[in-house]
């Protein structure tokens, strides 16, 4: 697929991009599932992909920022990841969706001072 002059070759950057994107999501007291994660992440990657290829994020992706589910997102962040989707551009999207992120909060590899 492609987006402005960039080829995207799989679907893996965008699951990784939304397990930052909903790092930093205050979870609800409920448990999830994997399953319930896995569906979770699908959805994010389809509302906010666009976001990190310099668009605005939609109301869709805003909505997910708002309700996304913390322990789905943690774990699966490494050096890797964490040095592709950066805590800046993380940073951004919460800001521009309405919430406030963390101070001094470490997810997976990114830590947000």
């Amino acid at each position: 697929m492609e987006v402005g002059k960039r080829t995207i070759k799989s679907t893996t950057p965008w699951l990784l991009a939304l397990v930052v994107v909903a790092a930093l999501v205050t979870a609800p007291a409920e448990a999830v599932t994997p399953a319930e994660c896995k569906q979770e992440r699908d959805k994010g990657v389809a509302d906010c992909k666009a976001f990190f290829f310099g668009s605005s994020p939609s109301a869709a992706c805003c909505q997910f920022i708002r309700v996304g589910h913390l322990e789905c997102a943690c774990p699966a962040i490494d050096a890797k990841l964490a040095s592709i989707i950066t805590v800046q551009k993380v940073t951004k999207l919460f800001t521009t969706c309405g919430r406030s992120v963390p101070h001094k909060f470490k997810c997976g590899s990114l830590y947000f001072p």
